[in-house]
């Protein structure tokens, strides 16, 4: 109303929107609120009714000079095809009439107007769907104007699912006013109900020509009206055409970005289409999804095949393709949409379906859902059965892998069915970069550091970009090599490549990754980020608690990891009981000289002098071994402060500073670090010669 009220200067307002937007309300308000005469033009009913509107139309354009100004002359109802010559003469009309006289237009199609020259020169007012759409808070209150007080939640839903259409709220508040459960009415308003199918049927589709009509009840299998997706359904060649025709017939479509010819129905116009295409053709419906589905995959929009191949009820085509979308999906930042897809369906079909039961279970491993991993192989046969021996091939590397990644006996067990895996997968498939990790795996465990290195090497190269969680793991695997053949630079490198990959996928929820995240904690804490290593540890256990069990080689290595970080960090009785768990899950595998030998050396560690495990991060000042003296006493900081001659602040200050240097917490912390590394005795003086050890002292 403020737009068009402050309309001086405009010669041409056109309102442009499909039925129901309130073109006709608008456009009376203003009237109503603006001092300007406004007069009042509208198509008439009938051959002669129209007839003489166009005789009056005429008029005015032959002599605009008659009209006042200032004044309005409003046009209601101009229609697309029926009223082109019409809408030429009131371009006219806006351009030769009086300064000061606007000529308005509401019609469902703005294309009825040629305004290309007064749009040029800024002299039109152009008002849409998007404009005359209301807002939650008008839909809210439109809905009390009804006597419907909803609370926001369910007002905002409508809202939503109408995106603002006037008419079809207007509906809804009817719809609604006798309903005992609103809540559950709301959630059914949709494009099958009622009110609305009838208001689409009745004002829109009714006007199409019949082929048109045809044209878009069979392409709103599809989310967006793309010209080559449309002949590809139909096995056509004139979609292009047809949805120019779609465009300009006034319904609520709308294009899905400026410039090309991608359009996008309202969803309850697109919800009525899809109704009358399951009563009219219901077998065409599930072909049509059939070819879209295809249709999609051949353009790796694997989320659209998907759907299509679900809507049409093929089963074994979803379950192929959702096999290949795990793969990646599981691996990366896609799987809440992998696992929203198998939601979708009955838990007996993803048991009868082993491509379902795969790609759940590849799902489930990257959560480490051990059992739930297991029971879905359960399901899958020797020989998993699909459609086409490549299929096939690929199906059963799957299941090779995944229970290589389960074994629980031997790393024999690990590495035998990975090999498998691998000479069946596909060149391009995650799955084969899933075999190389845990073939490198394997092989790191039984001291094959050669092969282990060659097939992390391959594992990264194969999932880098399709399966970047895989190529975490074989980083993470690479820089646990390293570390503990005391190769630190190296592997403190890989740790973070590893973290990074990790860290952009998201690490919420996703057990399989703790490897990463333990690594990761290994490697700072030797380099003395104390406190990023000790948040890592932090990680690592929460994103393995959820576990109920973990692989032995799995759960070997992370537990080695977070143990050689604990003694990094000091926290001896913690690296104690990581290497608890990892001797456990060691006596699983022995035919893992590897890790035998890394858990000696660990244990070693933790048994003996904690001092190498404490590095100084940086050199403690002269001041600061004064102040660390007197730590291990019961004096106050105010009374050190006495005893040296100096502020109780000033203590507290060097005592902090002392803190953070030793990587500890507290003050006895500090205390028990200090004596680890022979700056206090065990009486807790200060070591004889302490200030000749002033920057000796290094990380």
């Amino acid at each position: 109303m403020r737009r068009l009220l402050a309309t001086e200067g405009i010669r041409l307002v056109v309102l442009a929107a499909p039925a129901g937007y309130g073109k006709t309300t608008l456009l009376r308000a203003w009237d109503a609120s603006d001092p300007r005469p406004f007069r009042w033009l509208s198509p008439g009913r009938g051959p002669r009714g129209r007839a003489r509107w166009r005789h009056e139309l005429a008029a005015l354009a032959a002599a605009p000079e008659r009209l006042p100004s200032p004044s309005v002359l409003v046009v209601d109802g101009l229609a697309a095809g029926v009223d082109r010559g019409a809408g030429a003469h009131l371009a006219g009309i806006a351009e030769a009439a009086p300064a000061g006289t606007v000529v308005a237009v509401a019609a469902r199609t703005s294309a009825v107007v040629p305004a290309g020259r007064l749009r040029a020169e800024h002299d039109v007012l152009e008002l849409g769907a998007r404009e005359l759409a209301m807002t939650p808070g008008e839909g809210a209150a439109l809905l009390d104007a009804h006597g419907l007080r909803l609370p926001p939640a369910l007002a905002e839903r409508l809202a939503t699912v109408t995106e603002g259409w006037p008419a079809l709220l207007s509906l809804a508040a009817q719809s609604l006013a006798g309903e005992p459960d609103r809540r559950r009415a709301v959630a059914g308003y949709g494009g099958d109900h009622p009110f609305v199918a009838d208001y689409v049927r009745d004002e829109l589709l009714v006007e199409l020509a019949p082929g048109t009509r045809r044209f878009l009840r069979r392409c709103s299998v599809l989310d967006v009206l793309d010209p080559e997706a449309c002949d590809a359904l139909l096995g056509t060649s004139d979609a292009t055409a047809r949805l120019h025709a779609v465009e300009g017939s006034g319904l609520p479509v709308a294009r899905v970005e400026r410039g090309a010819l991608r359009l996008r129905c309202h969803p309850l116009l697109r919800d009525v289409l899809r109704d009358e295409l399951r009563r009219r053709e219901p077998d065409l419906a599930d072909e049509l999804h059939r070819r879209a589905s295809a249709w999609f995959d051949a353009r790796d929009d694997a989320d659209a095949a998907v759907g299509h191949a679900l809507a049409a009820g093929d089963l074994e085509r979803a379950g192929a393709l959702l096999w290949h979308l795990a793969q990646s999906a599981a691996w990366d930042g896609r799987r809440a949409a992998l696992e929203g897809w198998l939601a979708r369906l009955p838990e007996r079909e993803v048991a009868r379906h082993d491509a379902l039961a795969l790609a759940a279970a590849m799902a489930q491993l990257s959560r480490l859902a051990v059992p739930a991993v297991d029971h879905r192989l359960t399901h899958v046969a020797g020989e998993p059965a699909a459609r086409g021996p490549a299929l096939r091939r690929s199906l059963l590397a799957g299941r090779l892998a995944l229970a290589a990644a389960t074994a629980r006996d031997g790393v024999g067990a690990l590495r035998e069915p990975a090999r498998q895996a691998a000479a069946l997968a596909g060149e391009d498939e995650p799955v084969r970069a899933l075999s190389a990790l845990l073939e490198g795996a394997g092989a790191a465990l039984a001291g094959d550091e050669r092969l282990a290195v060659a097939a992390l090497e391959d594992g990264v190269r194969r999932s880098a970009i399709a399966a970047p969680g895989i190529a975490a793991l074989c980083q993470a695997e690479l820089a646990l090599l390293h570390l503990v053949g005391a190769d630190f630079d190296e592997g403190a490198t890989l740790a973070e490549r590893a973290r990074s990959r990790a860290d952009a996928i998201g690490l919420d929820d996703r057990g399989a990754l703790a490897l990463v995240v333990a690594v990761a904690a290994f490697a700072r804490a030797h380099r003395g980020r104390f406190a990023e290593a000790r948040a890592d540890v932090q990680l690592a256990t929460s994103l393995l608690a959820r576990a109920e069990e973990l692989p032995p080689w799995y759960g070997a290595q992370v537990a080695l990891a977070l143990a050689r970080a604990e003694l990094r960090l000091s926290d001896v009785a913690a690296a104690r009981r990581q290497l608890a768990d990892a001797e456990r899950a060691a006596r699983r595998l022995p035919d893992a000289p590897a890790l035998a030998a890394w858990l000696a050396e660990a244990s070693a560690g933790a048994r003996g002098p904690a001092t190498s495990a404490l590095p100084v991060s940086e050199a403690l000042t002269v001041a600061e071994l004064r102040v660390l003296g007197f730590l291990p006493s019961h004096l106050s900081f105010r009374e050190i402060g006495a005893c040296l001659h100096v502020s109780a602040n000033t203590i507290k200050s060097q005592a902090h500073a002392v803190y953070r240097k030793l990587g500890a917490s507290s003050r006895s912390v500090a205390v028990e670090r200090a004596r680890a590394l022979g700056l206090l005795d065990a009486g807790g003086a200060a070591s004889p010669g302490s200030d000749d050890a002033i920057g000796v002292l290094r990380s």
